[in-house]
């Protein structure tokens, strides 16, 4: 619904999507502040009881007013107007330079040279659906079907196509579409999960394109996600990082014999928490997203979370913190 309430202009703004794809915006207007708290309140107790499955009665009166103050009044200023916007676009339409007269340019829409034209699009019907953006070495990564693209970074903020890895395929030489990827020790590694397996992980020596070791994190335990130790520790040569389950949260160590899962670092839930994402910040701290909606903020693995964000809605599918921890995105 992406539900917005506006005391100003005593008005509520949802949105509808309808059946057959079309998607409409409508606003409320109510006669007075007092019949539009009331019908605030209401909503999002209706919105919150149905998504968490819970009374409202029984949610304590912080956790209330927060749900209540996240959708209470929401204003966009218009982005000032930049004097410099001409020249910005005329910069954009001039003849490109030296730097990148060596890279390929699609030429569909010169029609005189037909024979000629460079296809700079991968001919096949695979899709892009992973990425890895390097920190050490100015490289990232794209994963497309079975295959990895490695582009270098340029300090104009392009792009440019270095290498192919052909064929991604398990120790044993199973051909597999990688699902999830993340650098690891210092970018020279990626760790990859397959689509039918989330029992396993793989690990990718990015200097020989392979993939060279097959580890068993836990039989009972699946990995949903995986994040660094901390923020930037792909960049260093820690060997271990984190992974979480439906309910569980916990280490992951290459370096042990059989299952890889650290036990004694294993936070595991009773209650269905359905987590589904996963991040750090540079000292360790550790947020923790659900399909409910709510975030779990942890000091360290192994204990509870210290802080705990109330559900506001949708399920969160993608979460990442600033380094400092004082910002986040999902």
């Amino acid at each position: 619904m992406n539900p917005v309430f506006n005391f100003e202009f005593l008005s509520f703004i949802f949105n509808q999507f309808t059946e057959d794809g079309s998607a409409y915006s409508w606003l409320l207007r109510f006669k007075d502040q007092d019949t539009l708290a009331g019908f605030q309140e209401g909503l999002m107790q209706a919105l919150w009881e149905q998504l968490n499955e819970q009374k409202w009665s029984k949610v304590k009166e912080r956790e209330r007013q927060y749900v209540l103050d996240a959708f209470e009044d929401l204003k966009m200023d218009d982005a000032p107007i930049e004097e410099e916007e001409e020249e910005e676009e005329e910069e954009e339409e001039s003849e490109p330079d030296e730097a990148d007269d060596n890279r390929p340019a699609s030429e569909h829409y010169d029609s005189d040279e037909e024979e000629d034209d460079v296809e700079t699009q991968p001919q096949d019907d695979d899709i892009n659906t992973g990425l890895a953006v390097g920190y050490k070495h100015d490289r990232s990564f794209v994963v497309r079907g079975s295959k990895i693209g490695v582009f270098k970074h340029h300090p104009n903020n392009h792009l440019e196509f270095s290498t192919n890895i052909s064929k991604v395929e398990t120790p044993k030489g199973e051909l597999f579409s990688p699902k999830k990827v993340m650098l690891h020790n210092e970018d020279r590694n990626m760790i990859l999960q397959k689509d039918n397996d989330p029992h396993k992980l793989y690990r990718m020596d990015l200097e020989y394109g392979k993939v060279v070791d097959e580890w068993n994190v836990h039989e009972d335990i699946p990995v949903l996600e995986f994040a660094p130790e901390n923020k930037f520790a792909q960049m260093t040569h820690e060997p271990t990082f984190l992974g979480v389950s439906k309910n569980a949260l916990f280490r992951v160590d290459p370096r042990l014999s059989g299952a890889k899962l650290v036990d004694s670092q294993l936070k595991q839930y009773a209650s269905k928490n359905d987590f589904s994402a996963l991040s750090t910040t540079e000292k360790g701290y550790i947020a923790v997203a659900s399909n409910k909606g709510d975030i779990r903020l942890f000091d360290r693995l192994g204990i509870n979370a210290k802080t705990h964000i109330p559900a506001l809605g949708e399920p969160i599918i993608g979460l990442d913190v600033s380094a400092d921890g004082h910002f986040g995105q999902e």
